[in-house]
């Protein structure tokens, strides 16, 4: 769904060098998008530092593209059925469209499903005024150019949300609302080496001790914090299966909102929007309390 969106200001989170497919070169889908006519047609994709963040959806034709060529290679039949299953037998798929499907192999690719409203919202599912689901074509564009706008939630759903309201020339206050109020940050623009530090051994106190030095070293080095959190983050599998549980449900509990704003990020385009509209007052975010 995320790669299905046409709408311009919806960017991928990560430089284009850094996406690619399962077995392929890195950067190829970097040197697939600068060769399309697409990367011409939009300025604001390269950045001064030569990284590129194309728009969202143009992920989402190269996966096609990709896809349609090894289907061709493999010489087999494919067949699309928009059908749901209802259940799986001994490798039979029953549909709601009465087929019976006999497979060898099963894989559940079921992505995300369709944004559903919090409990707190629940009362409203049917005013007017409400938008469920802000990725839906066309869904922002209903929302008049002064009009009061809030946004529950304060991730990336509502950085796109910010980007598109202000594609569109929206001039009314946007308040975004979440329990901590913490935003998503910008991601890295600029080069910089790989952080070596190392962060797999002692309590989380300890690592999150070091992680704290290291980015005031990495500070002092005129590097950004984005270098020592993208080390932790390649580490983030052995971290995991070396702290105790007690100190897995103390991280779950008091630094994962902390970790998840620093984790998923923003592409630096996306970022600059919600700069612009916090100077001019037109977007803030808060937290209940």
């Amino acid at each position: 769904m995320a790669y299905s969106t046409t709408e311009p200001s919806h960017r991928i989170n990560v430089p284009a060098a850094r996406m690619q497919l399962a077995g392929e070169e890195e950067g190829a889908f970097d040197r697939w998008y600068r060769s399309q006519p697409a990367f011409a047609d939009d300025p604001h994709a390269l950045l001064a530092d030569g990284a590129v963040y194309p728009q969202r959806g143009q992920f989402g034709r190269y996966v096609a593209q990709r896809f349609a060529e090894e289907a061709r290679a493999s010489g087999g039949r494919l067949t699309h059925l928009r059908e749901q299953a209802l259940s799986v037998n001994h490798g039979e798929v029953v549909t709601d469209g009465g087929r019976r499907l006999q497979a060898d192999l099963l894989v559940l690719a079921i992505s995300h499903p369709p944004p559903s409203l919090p409990s707190l919202a629940t009362p409203f599912a049917t005013h007017p005024a409400l938008i469920a689901n802000p990725w839906r074509a066309g869904a922002l564009a209903t929302i008049a150019p002064e009009a009061s706008v809030a946004v529950m939630g304060t991730g990336l759903t509502m950085a796109d949300t910010v980007a598109t309201l202000t594609r569109l020339g929206h001039r009314g206050p946007i308040a975004a609302f979440s329990r901590r109020g913490l935003l998503s940050r910008s991601n890295l623009s600029g080069s910089s080496e790989p952080w070596p530090g190392e962060y797999d051994r002692g309590t989380l106190r300890q690592r999150l001790r070091q992680i704290r030095l290291d980015i005031e070293r990495a500070a002092e080095q005129g590097q950004a914090w984005q270098v020592v959190l993208d080390a932790v983050r390649n580490q983030g599998q052995s971290i995991w299966q070396g702290l105790a549980v007690a100190d897995r449900q103390r991280f779950l509990r008091h630094l994962r909102s902390y970790w998840d704003v620093h984790r998923y990020r923003i592409a630096p385009q996306v970022a600059g929007s919600l700069s612009s509209a916090s100077a001019t007052a037109a977007c803030g975010c808060w937290r209940p309390g």
